[in-house]
């Protein structure tokens, strides 16, 4: 995702839907760059759009497909395991077609609830009745009736987990899953690392930057008392010659 593909989108697939009666539309976003640069929000001030932006790091309770419909998608972990694990001359894992794909997403969407999604836009707080009768769904996540069945459960691995796959008795978890299981692991594994690289390098180039402002607000303050040492050593000279003189 990126500006150009946002800008087609608001103007090929956001504005191609039928409004009911109100001209104006609200489009609640998280806080990815390219949903809140300058032209994105021009274009949709032109389309008689406004937009709410999800603050970084509550969409995962301020954005209803988070809140309720993508749970069918991640918690169907088998859907992964229906690819067909060919591999190009290179050895490399050989991509799955499009209809491979588009009927891993259309399987879990079929199953999602219609009266869900509605409910999940109010435990959000978007499309409460402005009377505060509907004040009591938001944040009220138990009213989604979405209690985890067994099986259902998706764990995030830990650090040492991610790094390190052994347990204390040196036998590895791929030992209890299929060949499907192990796959999946893997490809999780593997976004779940880069996702910590990426934000490892982010705190990196924070602290560089934070050093460099450190630095430079010294090397001022440094230049600042040799210019106030400087005018004192001027001052008293001054006084001294004049009190020699008169």
């Amino acid at each position: 995702m990126n500006e150009n593909v946002m800008l087609y989108w608001i103007k090929n697939i956001w504005t191609k839907r039928e409004r009911i009666s109100n001209p104006q539309s609200l489009l609640v976003l998280d806080s990815f760059s390219a949903h809140i640069v300058d032209s994105i929000k021009r274009c949709f001030g032109e389309k008689n759009t406004n937009i709410a932006v999800i603050p970084e790091g509550l969409t995962s309770r301020l954005q209803p497909l988070d809140v309720s419909v993508n749970k069918s998608f991640k918690t169907k972990n088998e859907w992964m395991a229906e690819a067909v694990k060919e591999l190009t001359p290179a050895g490399n894992l050989k991509k799955p077609s499009y209809e491979t794909v588009a009927n891993w997403v259309r399987d879990p969407w079929n199953a999602v609830d219609v009266d869900l999604i509605r409910k999940s836009f109010k435990c959000c707080g978007i499309s409460n009745k402005h009377d505060g009768t509907e004040n009591d769904w938001v944040f009220n996540y138990n009213r989604l009736g979405q209690g985890n069945q067994p099986g259902d459960e998706v764990e995030t691995p830990s650090d040492d987990e991610c790094g390190n796959e052994e347990d204390k008795e040196g036998e590895t978890d791929d030992e209890y899953v299929g060949e499907e299981g192990k796959w999946m692991r893997k490809q999780m594994k593997n976004m779940l690392m880069r996702k910590r690289k990426w934000m490892r390098n982010m705190l990196i180039r924070e602290k560089k930057r934070m050093k460099r402002e450190n630095t430079k607000k010294k090397r001022m303050d440094m230049m600042m008392n040799t210019k106030i040492t400087m005018i004192k050593e001027q001052i008293t000279l001054m006084y001294g010659m004049i009190d020699r003189w008169l």
